[in-house]
């Protein structure tokens, strides 16, 4: 509501930003709009309210919702399309029963984009039949995700290519075409690596919405630049799922970001903010990659792990994901033994062999 109205609300809390005393005094005590800072300050301080609100509405769906599917869709919605993210909480009986709206059309939408991912993963199991996938080693990849790391590569090298495709070509706004599925059921006839609804999907799935934003506003612009510089972030964290995997890509991207908080406190106050926000961000967009990308790591493993980093708890989420680096290594281990029994097989065999062959020629 105070984005939709751009007034300040009084229950935004004080913490929003770092102040000094001063401010905080004129937050809770003042009188009037400029209580709460500049008109620039209001803004992006409502645009952080929005933020921490979906991020909250989501930390909630994924650590209490259940069934654990729907709750982990109504998660990735509110996190990359809040909007309609938002319109899905009506679907607990409970929200609905408090007197929330009864308009559905967003199901639509909902719809809509669940058809587009059954389209993708079917174009994948016909480039996965005949070969046209990035191969990994097994011994250099985890079996635990190497399907997910080829699927990721896969689709972070297709999206690039579909965008430049398109470069030359006139290309409608997502957010319009989604409007017009939900308002008229009006669906995009473009084939699905054209279709500029699916392509956005798939860069917030890839990346986050908020690391996608240079790739998709950069094309939807045709910005040379700016799109060049998210074809760079998506190529960086490709090279991070080739060299580890999907599991370790959180830990690597967020330690990228994560800056040096003793040094950050000694900053002025719009540094910290920046900062601080900036961080926030990169952890959202990793839960939203983790919800997309992990979702065969054993049953709400996806969910688990996602909620650790809506909380910006890293550690956390290490130890989530450390039992399936343990099972790994074990079954490495018991690979490298087996191999190495059946070396010693042989080698006791050929010395069988070696003296069979003697007591024969004598």
């Amino acid at each position: 509501m105070a984005m939709l109205l751009g007034q300040t609300s009084a229950r935004m809390p004080v913490t929003i930003r770092p102040m000094s005393q001063v401010q905080i005094s004129r937050w809770l005590h003042g009188s009037g709009v400029k209580r709460f800072g500049s008109q620039q300050q209001r803004a992006a301080d409502r645009a952080e309210y929005g933020n921490q609100a979906h991020r909250l509405a989501a930390y909630c769906m994924l650590r209490w919702g259940a069934p654990t599917a729907s709750s982990a869709q109504i998660a990735t919605m509110l996190l990359t399309n809040p909007g309609i993210g938002m319109c899905m909480l009506r679907e607990d009986p409970n929200v609905r029963a408090q007197g929330a709206c009864t308009d559905t059309r967003y199901r639509r939408v909902v719809e809509y984009l669940r058809s587009l991912h059954a389209q993708a993963d079917l174009d994948y199991a016909r480039a996965l039949k005949i070969g046209d996938v990035p191969w990994l080693s097994p011994d250099g990849h985890a079996a635990v995700t190497i399907a997910a790391d080829r699927r990721y590569l896969y689709d972070a090298n297709r999206l690039v290519h579909a965008y430049r495709a398109l470069w030359d070509r006139a290309t409608a706004d997502p957010a319009q075409l989604l409007m017009a599925v939900e308002e008229t059921r009006t669906l995009p006839g473009e084939p699905l690596w054209e279709n500029p609804v699916y392509l956005r999907d798939l860069a917030d799935s890839l990346m986050g919405s908020v690391l996608a934003e240079d790739l998709t506003m950069g094309f939807q612009q045709r910005d040379r630049e700016r799109f060049d510089r998210g074809v760079r972030t998506l190529e960086h964290m490709g090279d991070q799922v080739r060299a580890m995997n999907v599991l370790m890509l959180p830990i690597m991207a967020i330690d990228e970001c994560e800056p040096d908080w003793n040094a950050v406190a000694a900053r002025g106050y719009k540094a910290r903010t920046t900062q601080w926000r900036a961080f926030c961000a990169r952890c959202d967009d990793l839960a939203t990659v983790v919800l997309a990308q992990l979702q065969g790591q054993g049953e709400g493993f996806h969910v688990r792990a996602a909620a650790s980093l809506l909380k910006q708890s890293l550690p956390e989420y290490c130890e989530l994901a450390l039992p399936l680096f343990e099972q790994e290594i074990e079954r490495l281990a018991g690979h490298e033994q087996g191999a190495a029994e059946a070396s010693a097989g042989v080698r006791g065999h050929e010395r069988e062999g070696g003296a069979v062959h003697v007591d024969m020629a004598a």
